[in-house]
């Protein structure tokens, strides 16, 4: 059943969002579209993450997301940066390899960078930033 709904948008938002209203034709087939190519993407890509990522790297990633906001613009680098950034004893207190682990992020593509952030921030829930 559909259900109808409205929101406020930025300016930011106002320009892309035009730009895909004008390739789908309407403004309910351009977020349709846009939402479920985005959860197949990051669906597809959690499955290499979770090969890709050990336990305690996962650990390491989410305290750090615990306190991160994901501007969805500067998502490319983002989880790197932080990681590169964390303190050795951070590591060490969730039993994670470093080098082993930043090697790991610095070989995600873009996709799999923002799939990382999603799940991150699903990870995390509402105690997040």
């Amino acid at each position: 059943m559909a259900r109808k709904t409205s929101f406020y948008v930025s300016d930011a938002f106002i320009e892309t969002f035009d730009k895909f209203v004008g390739r789908h034709g309407s403004p309910a087939k351009a977020i349709t579209h846009t939402m479920l190519c985005i959860d197949e993407m990051y669906r597809l890509e959690r499955r290499v993450l979770l090969d890709l990522f050990e336990q305690a790297e996962i650990n390491v990633m989410l305290n750090n997301a615990m306190s991160a906001a994901y501007d969805p613009r500067r998502i490319a680098g983002t989880i790197l940066s932080s990681m590169e950034d964390e303190a050795q004893s951070v590591y060490e207190h969730f039993d994670a390899d470093r080098p082993a682990m930043l090697k790991k992020l610095r070989g995600l593509t873009l996709s799999q960078q923002y799939a990382l952030a999603d799940w991150l921030m699903e990870m995390r829930g509402s105690n997040g930033a």
